[in-house]
């Protein structure tokens, strides 16, 4: 996820924050974070989730999230069940690509692949 040159001065920011957020017990949530960053954000807070992922890529924080808010993974039991729920993102996620993939070729036909798109 790619992040403003703006954004990416609040990675230290951010990264001071999470780490007084330390296992699921212990979250912050996405509104509380990007206020304490004094960012404004919508309903999907995409700034504040590119923010993170650079705390975890560039920083290397294992940060969670499991709903209630954001949080260092702090043992193996917290780190497999934010990996599981990753997992089931990535499921649910197929899951649509293949149901609009079919209703498009329902309403359509098929797709004719483009010479990029070969495999």
């Amino acid at each position: 996820m790619k992040i403003s040159p703006k954004d990416l001065d609040l990675v230290p920011k951010a990264e001071r924050i999470l780490k007084e957020h330390v296992g699921k017990k212990h979250p912050i949530h996405s509104r509380r974070l990007a206020a304490e960053l004094g960012i404004k954000e919508g309903d999907t807070f995409i700034r504040t989730r590119g923010i993170i992922a650079s705390v975890v890529k560039d920083r290397g924080l294992a940060v969670g999230a499991l709903g209630r808010g954001y949080f260092i993974i702090s043992n193996d039991e917290e780190l497999f069940e934010y990996l599981g729920s990753l997992d089931s993102r990535i499921r649910e996620i197929d899951n649509r690509k293949e149901w609009v993939s079919a209703n498009y070729a329902k309403l359509h036909g098929e797709p004719e692949l483009g010479e990029e798109d070969e495999v």
